[in-house]
């Protein structure tokens, strides 16, 4: 991987490549290594180190990219395009304005994912809040069906006990 692109992307947390362990990013969008986001929340900071927005270990958003290797133009190629006609100019133009078109795309996609994994991720912590919010009431609703259930058992015995002496009676 390119040093420059590594010495350009640092994790703010170790001060390391971004790109050399796996990426996360948070709720406010800084990115981070997973492993050094861990770190962060296991010391009690509830907050991004940067921006200092409220995060946690649960906003946790994981990364995979790849990185595109990208070369300068080269000394000959920029001969080229200052000696280049105007059409030449104009095509080669065209070419990096689609070239542009393309990445904003792709830039558009990424971005739509992201989104959508902060509202699923979003969604997942609800749903869980809601779950521990009902989770005394299910325990309370649990325990009185089990109640119920010995009291149904205990009452069973008893009518059967009270169905046997009748057939003794009767029998007799």
């Amino acid at each position: 991987m390119d040093d420059a692109l590594q010495e350009g992307a640092l994790c703010l947390i170790c001060h390391e490549g971004l790109l050399t362990q796996v990426p996360c990013a948070l709720r406010c969008g800084h990115v981070y290594h997973v492993a050094c986001c861990h770190q962060w929340f296991e010391k009690g900071k509830s907050e991004c180190p940067q921006c200092k927005a409220k995060s946690s270990r649960d906003d946790l958003l994981l990364l995979d990219f790849e990185v595109a290797q990208v070369q300068p133009r080269s000394l000959e190629e920029a001969r080229k395009l200052e000696t280049a006609s105007v059409e030449d100019r104009s095509r080669i133009r065209e070419e990096l304005a689609l070239e542009v078109e393309d990445v904003e795309a792709k830039f558009r996609e990424a971005q739509a994912r992201l989104d959508a994994w902060r509202e699923a991720a979003q969604e997942r912590k609800r749903a869980r809040r809601e779950l521990e919010a009902h989770g005394p009431d299910l325990e309370a609703e649990i325990s009185r069906v089990r109640a119920d259930r010995e009291q149904a058992a205990v009452e069973n015995a008893r009518l059967g006990a009270e169905v046997d002496n009748q057939n003794t009676r009767q029998r007799q």
